[in-house]
């Protein structure tokens, strides 16, 4: 596939702010993730738009995780910046334009009433029948209630 159908970098566009911490547990770029203790990050949502980064300086590509005790490369992304997450194992049909939540694992969902969506989707993504998280192009969001 071509990089116009399949993006290799997670950040397509945008501003992201690099930091680095310990992974507690397996990381998949693309996850959104959250700060732990002791400057430790695990899959989930904490609050802002942080999402693990392709550890490209050692040949890593966005299909390749951290493992537990990994350095962890992510950025914290600005509203307007575009960025290849993951759709939940499972989760119905994604449109375009659905506004998304952070489940704990790091994938996102279409935002149900009252959560608080973090970004927006910018393609069609049906992993409702999947085995595993499937990628998806969106947009940071404000962090709005739906």
């Amino acid at each position: 596939m071509s990089s116009q159908t399949e993006p290799k970098p997670i950040c397509l566009y945008g501003h992201g702010v690099p930091h680095e911490a310990v992974a507690s547990e397996a990381i998949t770029p693309g996850h959104f993730i959250a700060r732990g203790a002791g400057n430790t990050v695990a899959p989930g949502f904490g609050g802002s738009a942080m999402v693990a980064f392709e550890y490209g300086l050692t040949g890593r590509d966005i299909n390749d995780a951290y493992a537990a005790d990994d350095q962890v490369i992510f950025h914290t992304y600005a509203p307007g910046s575009g960025v290849y997450a993951l759709v939940a194992t499972g989760a119905t049909a994604v449109a375009d334009g659905d506004m998304l939540s952070v489940q704990d694992d790091g994938t996102v969902i279409t935002a149900a009433s009252g959560a608080v969506a973090i970004a927006q989707a910018r393609e069609d993504v049906d992993n409702s029948a999947g085995g595993e998280p499937a990628r998806i192009r969106v947009e940071i969001t404000t962090g709005t209630t739906v």
